[in-house]
């Protein structure tokens, strides 16, 4: 492969995410600022990857692909033939999600694939977990800047939070641990109601360890990869609710974007709380530059940060 300080032209890739492709446009303005050589491909665009631009482009020496969440790292020349191996392209993917995500990619990656992650837990599960992986960073997120002109006091939303409810699917089956799991998500869930800075990973291992439970490399890569995502999202929905509910108590006035999964049957908010539909990230954010407060919860991240905190202060709103 070739040497990472010797690349001069760079790879990016969009797909169907419009929240993701927004940072790849960020991203080519920072290039374009500094005039670093790039070449864009748009999945849903043929012509941008079927043509003699891109086939001139790709060998070049120099060259290194960037994307988010994995986009375009199994783009191949046909079928059985990765062309980022073929041609020694190195890939850097920055993952916005948890890295268990994307495990089909990591555990057998087809091609030379350095992970970039917003969270210093998620590389460390990286190197643990998915040892065919090149490497792994740290990089935290940054945040975008839309409108920060209204002074606090001319502000006409009180409290704005970004972003929908956690969904939470149920917990899978975990079928060498004794009644499929059970005890073990009671354990780790309760362990993290209680200690809000730990991780799922750290969970799990004082699981394992209070239990005296020794498993096989298998059986060990199931657990890792099937129930850290199930924890957190169901400890994040509960604190979210109650964190929402604790508002609306108090009388305090939010505007939720987020979509009707904010809805809880089983306790209806007041007047207080105004459930509103997504809405694009630049109109959110000029929202966000209407706000006095913008209200945080971000994902389960202990050694890292979401670019909703960074949007927020960017954009005038306390947090």
């Amino acid at each position: 492969m070739q040497n990472i300080s010797n690349i001069n032209h760079i790879i990016l890739f969009k797909g169907n995410l419009p929240i993701l492709n927004k940072k790849i446009d960020r991203f080519i303005d920072f290039l374009t600022s500094r005039k670093i050589d790039y070449y864009l491909v748009d999945i849903n665009d043929k012509a941008s990857y079927c043509s003699s631009a891109f086939d001139k482009y790709i060998i070049q020496s120099g060259c290194a692909m960037f994307t988010y969440n994995n986009v375009g790292i199994n783009f191949s020349i046909n079928e059985n033939e990765n062309i980022w191996s073929k041609l020694e392209i190195p890939v850097f993917s920055y993952l916005e999600d948890p890295p268990t995500v994307f495990y089909n990619d990591y555990l057998n990656p087809k091609c030379t694939i350095n992970v970039i992650c917003c969270d210093r837990n998620h590389v460390d599960f990286v190197k643990k977990i998915y040892p065919k992986i090149n490497n792994a960073f740290f990089l935290a997120q940054g945040g975008t800047e839309i409108s920060r002109d209204i002074p606090i006091s001319k502000r006409t939303i009180d409290v704005i939070y970004m972003g929908s409810q956690t969904d939470f699917n149920g917990f899978p089956v975990i079928s060498f641990l004794s009644d499929a799991g059970s005890d073990f998500y009671s354990f780790c869930v309760s362990y993290l109601f209680t200690n809000t800075n730990k991780s799922a990973y750290e969970a799990i291992d004082l699981y394992l360890q209070e239990h005296n439970l020794s498993l096989s490399t298998s059986e060990l890569l199931e657990l890792y990869l099937k129930s850290p995502d199930p924890i957190t999202d169901y400890v994040r929905r509960q604190y979210k609710f109650l964190g929402m509910h604790a508002l609306d108590h108090a009388g305090i006035h939010v505007d939720i974007y987020g979509g009707n999964n904010w809805i809880d049957e089983n306790e209806p908010y007041s007047s207080n709380i105004k459930i509103h539909d997504r809405i694009p990230l630049d109109d959110l954010l000029k929202k966000t530059g209407d706000a006095k407060i913008s209200l945080c919860f971000i994902p389960w991240f202990k050694r890292g940060c979401s670019e909703k905190n960074f949007d927020s202060m960017l954009n005038g709103a306390l947090r």
